[in-house]
């Protein structure tokens, strides 16, 4: 589904990614785990159009998306969370997961304003969807509250029902369960997996609580320094000099044995 050959990306005199490959299959939870500083968050902005690579290409379905626009990679069906929640917290539950709706309505401004049939459609379509989001974690009942009253949890869980609204194929998770408790982590990881099995979807996740990245991973690339280092199935991945040595650690590899 996405390939990724030959990703180089500089800051100045920083090199962020270097010579990065990446394949993900379809259908699959794939992880991206690394120390602070190996270029995770950089690659999701690359693979989204926010940030330019230096060199290399980037491939979605066959289809060549380097230097594209975020709107049409958008378009295209690839969505994203952030490491921190970036919710419209004055709007409501319902409003915020409308607006994750944009890239595929037609309507214009003037369909808009004038109310026609088409757009009144098209609007239905839009909040029968987002209320079908929303009836997955239990908030339809609170459609109409401000998105800011949400405890955390809660609002982690909308940000990525808001990138589900855009209808993708593929979903970037950057760290869903930074801040969580135990409980709260869970809670998520279960909604994930209904998700992904729900909605048909690919996961590509950076994600540093090393339990969820094992229980829930089909594949997982280590990055450091922006090389990937490792890349395989959890067990191999825990067992991996070179991941031990730069991330995981000697004792925490042995805690995640599964």
């Amino acid at each position: 589904m996405l390939n990724i050959t030959g990703l180089n990306k500089h800051f100045g005199g920083v090199v962020a990614l270097r010579n990065m490959n990446l394949a993900v299959q379809s259908g699959c939870i794939h992880s991206i785990i690394g120390p602070n500083g190996a270029g995770k968050t950089t690659l999701f902005d690359i693979i989204t159009g926010i940030t330019p690579p230096t060199s290399g290409n980037i491939q979605f379905n066959a289809q060549t998306i380097t230097l594209m626009p975020p709107s049409r990679i958008a378009q295209l069906g690839i969505a994203r969370t952030f490491q921190n929640i970036r919710l419209f917290s004055s709007m409501s539950i319902l409003d915020n997961i409308r607006v994750g709706a944009h890239c595929w309505t037609k309507s214009s401004l003037w369909s808009a304003l004038l109310r026609t049939h088409r757009q009144r459609q098209e609007e239905q379509q839009v909040e029968e969807y987002a209320l079908h989001l929303l009836e997955t974690c239990g908030l339809a009942g609170r459609k109409d509250e401000l998105a800011r009253n949400l405890p955390y949890g809660e609002q982690r869980r909308l940000e990525i029902l808001r990138a589900l609204a855009q209808h993708p194929q593929l979903l970037l998770l950057d760290e869903p369960t930074a801040g969580m408790n135990p409980q709260e982590t869970e809670e998520l990881t279960k909604f994930i997996l209904h998700l992904k099995e729900e909605q048909k979807l690919t996961i590509l996740m950076i994600e540093h609580d090393m339990k969820v990245v094992m229980a829930i991973s089909d594949t997982i690339s280590v990055l450091d320094y922006g090389k990937k280092i490792a890349e395989g199935k959890a067990e191999a991945i825990q067992n991996n000099p070179k991941v031990i040595e730069a991330y995981l650690g000697r004792g925490a590899a042995n805690s995640l044995s599964v």
